[in-house]
C-alpha cells in the first residue's frame, strides 16, 4: 500500500487497472537502456535442451523492456525463426511467407513431437553382453603333444593335425608318443615296470654325430637296472649310441651342467637337452661303481647307456676277431690292392682293376 499510494497516477485514471499495472512495472524495472535490451534480444538463440514453448517464453520476457508494443509478436516471430537450433526446421519456416508467431509455435511444436517419437522407433535394442574367457587367463606351458612351450590352446600346438610317424596317430608328435616299449620279462617287478615305462620309442642324434638310438619294433630289448642317486633306474642298453642318457627326475639341481649339444629327433624335430651330469652309477648285480657322463634328458625321453660305457662295464663284448676292424688301400704299380688288418674267418680277398675304364 505505502508504493500505491506513492506512485504518481493521474486524476481519474486512479481505479484503471491497466494503468495501475504500467505504475507499478515502472516502479519494479526502473528506467532501462533500450538499446541495450534490444541487443540483448536480439543475440538470444535457442539453448541446448530448451524446448520452443520455453524458448518463446524468455522472447517474451525480454520484449517487454524493448518497447515494441504492436510490433512484439511478428519481432518474436522473426527471433524464433533465426535462432533455433534446427537447420531443416529453420528452412522450412522460411518458406512459409505468411508465417505467424502462433503457426511458427505450431510447426515447432510438431517437428519437436515427431522429432522424439522417431529417436524412440529408432532406438537400438539392448542387447545383454555375453562373457567370453578372458584370453588373457590363459597360461603358457610345456605340451605333452608336441614337448614345446605355448598357450594351452590347441590350434597354437605345432602337432594338431598332424600324424605320429611311431604309431601313426594324429594330434602329436612321435617324439611325446604315449606308445610304451614291450616288457623286458613278464615276471618283472612292479618297480622295474614302472620304470620301464618311463621310456619311449624315439631315435635321436646329437649334431657332433654322437648318436643314440632306440629301435621302434616289438622285439624284446636289452635292459640293466642300475643305481643312481639312490635311484634305481632301468638304462636301455644300446651298443649303437655312443652318448649316455638320463631323465632329469633322476638327478640332482646342483649336479646339472650347461650342455651344448643339442638333441635331433629321428623326425628332424630339434630339442635341446637340459644338460649334462657325471654320475657315480652303480651295477646292482656286481656293486662295482662307474663314473658315468650323462646327457640329461625331458622324463619323457629314454634312459641309455651307449657302447662305451656297456663294454668298460663289461655288459657287452665286441669280438672284433669277428669283423673287418680297417680296410688300407695302397695301390701299387700293378694296381693290385693290399688289404691289412685281421680279416676273421672271411678268408682272402683280391680285386683287379680295368685300366682301360675311365674313371668318373
Amino acid at each position: 500500500m505505502d508504493i500505491y499510494e506513492g506512485l504518481e497516477i493521474e486524476k481519474g485514471k486512479e481505479r484503471k487497472m491497466e494503468e495501475i499495472v504500467n505504475k507499478f512495472e515502472s516502479f519494479c524495472i526502473g528506467k532501462t537502456n533500450e538499446t541495450y535490451e534490444r541487443y540483448v534480444f536480439n543475440t538470444r538463440e535457442q539453448q541446448e535442451g530448451e524446448d520452443i514453448e520455453k524458448y518463446i517464453t524468455n522472447l517474451r520476457r525480454l520484449a517487454k523492456t524493448c518497447s515494441f508494443e504492436r510490433l512484439e509478436d511478428s519481432l518474436i516471430r522473426d527471433r524464433v525463426v533465426l535462432g533455433i537450433r534446427h537447420e531443416c526446421l529453420k528452412k522450412k519456416l522460411l518458406q512459409d511467407s505468411s508465417l505467424t508467431l502462433e503457426r511458427c509455435r505450431d510447426i515447432c511444436r510438431a517437428y519437436e513431437t515427431a522429432n522424439k517419437q522417431l529417436r524412440q522407433i529408432q532406438a537400438d535394442p539392448i542387447i545383454e553382453k555375453v562373457s567370453t574367457p578372458s584370453r588373457t587367463n590363459i597360461q603358457k606351458g610345456k605340451c605333452r603333444y608336441c614337448g614345446r612351450i605355448h598357450e594351452y590352446i590347441k590350434e597354437k600346438c605345432p602337432a594338431w593335425g598332424k600324424m605320429c610317424l611311431a604309431c601313426k596317430g594324429k594330434h602329436h608328435f612321435a617324439v611325446m608318443c604315449k606308445k610304451k616299449i614291450q616288457q623286458v620279462s613278464d615276471d618283472m617287478s612292479n618297480d622295474e615296470r614302472q620304470l620301464q615305462s618311463d621310456t619311449r620309442n624315439d631315435v635321436m642324434r646329437v649334431k657332433n654325430e654322437r648318436v643314440m638310438s632306440l629301435e621302434n619294433h616289438k622285439t624284446k630289448m636289452m635292459t640293466a637296472v642300475m643305481t643312481v642317486n639312490s635311484h634305481r633306474v632301468r638304462f636301455q642298453m644300446d651298443s649303437g649310441a655312443d652318448v649316455n642318457t638320463i631323465q632329469e627326475k633322476y638327478v640332482n639341481k646342483n649336479q646339472i651342467e650347461k650342455a651344448t649339444q643339442r638333441l635331433l629327433m629321428w623326425n628332424k624335430t630339434e630339442m635341446r637337452p637340459i644338460g649334462k651330469a657325471t654320475l657315480t652309477t652303480r651295477n646292482e648285480k656286481t656293486n662295482e661303481t662307474f663314473e658315468v657322463e650323462y646327457i640329461v634328458v625331458p622324463n619323457n625321453l629314454a634312459c641309455l647307456l651307449g657302447h662305451e660305457i656297456l663294454t668298460r662295464m663289461k655288459l657287452i663284448k665286441v669280438n672284433k676277431d669277428r669283423f673287418i676292424a680297417s680296410v688300407v688301400n695302397n695301390q701299387e704299380e700293378d694296381c693290385s690292392p693290399k688289404f691289412t688288418g685281421d680279416l676273421g674267418d672271411l678268408g682272402e680277398v683280391s680285386l683287379k682293376i680295368d685300366s682301360s675304364i675311365k674313371p668318373k
